[in-house]
């Protein structure tokens, strides 16, 4: 028997999801409210860094149709700045041992839902109200709900679970905006380009990622400051070339390096650029119709990170091959008891993330012995760079006490380099 399956939300995670499901033999069909020329058309999504665990659980299912163009990132340069003076305090270069990528989400998930379709997969578009979703649930065996963000009254359905979330406001506020021309290294189909991270203690993360969207190759700049600091000035901003001319001054004036970087850059198209911020929330991801139907949630409808360091959709990825076994597994018996314990399991692997996320999205004074240890240690500073990115439940034991960051510093970096 095929097995009939709904994913609600056509995003970066519903999408790959639905295509390993159709891959596996199920009968999928993807609900969401944009067609693909509307994705493409629209605003950019985010700053879509997918780091090498998650992005080769990615290509099992959903073509990197961009190889051919684009090799990614290849490591960073870490630097943390301090304010007051605007000198560096520490300094490390990285090489990454898989590269990531940062592909722009609306030319990215457009072509997949298009191959989605040529390979037999379902699609309905349009906006979905929760009676709709009672309907749904009730004509297919199992319904999971990947759409990010809730419209009307469908988020009542997956309230927010406080004993899971951490907060109850937006913790930082920032932009990112997609553009040509800007005097940094863009990566090539034969090497990847390095991502430029710095961070200005209380005061914000800045970022300059070498990406590629549908005009080519492009850099994602965006930065996320503390909400009433200085790098809050976004309130009310829509004008996209507003945003990069704020983004543009916030760079110039916060980063000496930056200034002679941006006389010819430009956006990359009318929607590269976004601003603002969202409250980091874990929602209770079961939800029972009255037709008797329950249905689940996945990827942001379950567990919404704040995007600092961009790990939701890889935290979601790496949960996919876990999602699959319990289906392939359950037999058709979809219960809520099946549900729960599903989405239970996806929680204790989803936490440490969260946990790890926390120490930099509002930072103790001891983690900046983390910055200063890769400063002095080229061993060290390899490690925790791809730790932080592709393996952060690494850092967990080590970053979330001082007693235990000192012995992460002693431990990881013995070989002192200046």
């Amino acid at each position: 028997m095929t097995f009939r399956i709904a994913i609600v939300g056509g995003g970066h995670v519903g999408t790959v999801l639905a295509l390993a499901l159709l891959a596996k033999g199920y009968d999928v069909t993807i609900l969401t409210h944009l067609t693909p020329a509307q994705l493409r058309s629209g605003r950019i999504l985010s700053s879509q860094c997918i780091w090498g665990t998650a992005a080769a659980i990615e290509r099992c299912w959903a073509p990197a149709f961009w190889a051919d163009n684009y090799s990614g990132i290849g490591g960073f340069r870490v630097r943390m700045v301090d304010p007051d003076r605007g000198e560096p305090t520490s300094d490390i270069t990285a090489a990454l041992d898989k590269a990531g990528n940062s592909v722009d989400q609306r030319l990215k998930v457009s072509t997949w839902l298009e191959i989605f379709r040529q390979r037999g997969g379902k699609l309905r578009f349009g906006e979905l109200s929760s009676s709709e979703l009672e309907t749904i649930s009730d004509s297919f065996d199992l319904t999971i709900v990947c759409a990010g963000k809730f419209r009307g009254d469908f988020g009542d359905m997956v309230p927010r679970t406080p004993e899971r979330s951490r907060h109850e406001s937006v913790q930082r506020i920032g932009a990112v905006v997609s553009v040509h021309g800007r005097q940094q290294e863009l990566s090539s189909a034969t090497g990847g380009a390095f991502e430029e991270w710095t961070v200005l203690p209380e005061i914000g993360d800045f970022f300059a990622i070498p990406a590629y969207c549908e005009r080519g190759l492009c850099h994602v700049v965006c930065m996320e400051g503390f909400v009433g600091g200085p790098l809050d000035r976004f309130a009310g901003v829509r004008d996209p070339q507003e945003i990069l001319r704020l983004t543009r001054e916030i760079f110039e004036r916060w980063l000496p390096w930056e200034r002679g970087r941006w006389g010819r850059v430009a956006l990359t198209d009318s929607g590269a650029a976004i601003c603002g911020g969202f409250v980091p929330t874990v929602r209770y991801p079961v939800a029972t119709m009255s037709c008797g139907k329950s249905v689940m949630a996945f990827g942001d409808a379950f567990v919404l990170l704040d995007p600092l360091t961009a790990q939701g959709a890889n935290v979601h990825l790496k949960n996919i091959p876990l999602l699959l076994e319990r289906i392939d597994n359950a037999s058709g018996r979809f219960t809520r008891d099946w549900m729960e314990a599903t989405v239970n399991l996806i929680w204790e692997r989803s936490k440490p993330v969260e946990a790890v996320l926390e120490q930099y999205l509002n930072p103790p004074p001891h983690l900046w012995n983390v910055f200063r240890a890769a400063h002095h240690s080229k061993d060290f500073s390899h490690w925790w760079v791809n730790a932080h990115f592709d393996n952060p439940t690494d850092l967990l034991p080590w970053i979330v006490d001082a007693g235990a960051t000192s012995r992460f510093v002693e431990c990881r970096a013995p070989v002192s380099v200046s």
